[in-house]
């Protein structure tokens, strides 16, 4: 089996994409919204707020 190594740019690539949805998220738990996520194969509509609480 083959692994494939992750080059710089997709890293940072990530690293980015990461800090978008974060900052999506505080933006919404700022006005307490209600964020749709997938959790064990189900979506689940969950406060923003209680996302940031769990990392």
């Amino acid at each position: 089996m083959r692994t494939k190594k992750i080059s710089k740019m997709g890293l940072e690539a990530c690293e980015s994409l990461k800090r978008a949805v974060r900052k999506e998220i505080e933006k919404k738990a700022l006005l307490g919204q209600h964020v749709i996520i997938r959790r064990n194969g189900k979506t689940c509509r969950v406060t923003a707020s209680s996302l940031l609480k769990k990392k």
